[in-house]
């Protein structure tokens, strides 16, 4: 079974790149940014086999709005309900990945009744001890401050793959960062901005009594190296999961955070598994 074609259409107001499947359910995957730097893209393909796909293109707030990163995650949460409902959808899946699993975590601790179920890939949470995290954004913090933001976008895609890959698919990964660096609002914040809103993303934003609420079923999947330093952990997806208590923890050992880009087939496999369950 081929997956359909890619189409960009505007849904809720906003741009949303889409591969409908009639009949099918519908999957909706998060994260900070749109689909342009190609993190989705394997995964995509092989999810639109069975399910309508859709991601919405999401930028970091304007101004004042950062100061509630709360707020930004619960907006981008009713967002993707808005966009599911006019797709079609009243219930959906959501897939959220690193900074996108705050907004997926948002969607199944306040919107539950718009979802089948949660998966979490590379999950934030606060951890009693981050000076290991704090170090490692400091270290994002200088590089992201140099002119060459092609050099940032090609360590931040180095540093979410194992270096067997790296070394196999330079090449690739050498190109997915001009890409990145090309298209990606992100690495051209201003740097107070940006420094502020990647500590932001470390930290949850939910209490626990909320997060006890959940009822859905949730899948925390945590890949087990972190050569940045600065997280996702699989200690802070643990944290996370000991408050949820309808979570289950998959640890993916010898993978990073870009585990979808690298190996999609095992990701699939994972959240085709979590719905069996």
């Amino acid at each position: 079974m081929t997956a359909p074609a890619v189409k960009l259409v505007v849904v809720a107001g906003t741009r949303v790149a889409v591969t409908r499947r009639d009949g099918a359910e519908l999957v909706i995957l998060t994260r900070l940014a749109g689909r342009g730097a190609g993190i989705w893209d394997g995964l995509w393909s092989r999810l639109a086999k069975r399910f309508t796909v859709a991601n919405v293109d999401l930028s970091l707030p304007e101004g004042s709005l950062l100061d509630d990163p709360g707020a930004v995650f619960d907006g981008y949460a009713d967002l993707t309900v808005r966009v599911a409902r006019e797709l079609g959808h009243p219930r959906f899946h959501v897939f959220g990945w690193n900074g996108g699993s705050h907004i997926a975590l948002h969607a199944a601790a306040r919107r539950s009744d718009a979802l089948f179920s949660c998966t979490l890939l590379g999950a934030f949470s606060t951890l009693p001890d981050m000076r290991r995290a704090e170090a490692g954004v400091a270290f994002m913090r200088t590089m992201m401050n140099q002119p060459d933001k092609e050099l940032y976008a090609l360590y931040w895609f180095m540093s979410g793959l194992t270096p067997g890959f790296v070394e196999e698919h330079y090449d690739r990964v050498a190109a997915l960062a001009r890409r990145r660096a090309e298209a990606d609002r992100f690495v051209h914040m201003d740097i107070e901005r940006l420094t502020k809103w990647i500590k932001a993303l470390r930290r949850h934003w939910l209490s626990d009594a909320e997060l006890n609420r959940i009822r859905i079923p949730v899948t925390i999947l945590a890949p087990d190296l972190d050569l940045w330093h600065a997280g996702p952990t699989v200690a802070m997806a643990r944290a996370l999961a000991e408050r949820i208590p309808t979570a289950t923890l998959e640890v993916l050992e010898d993978a990073g955070s870009l585990i979808a880009l690298e190996d999609p087939d095992r990701i699939a496999h994972l959240f085709l598994s979590s719905l069996r369950n």
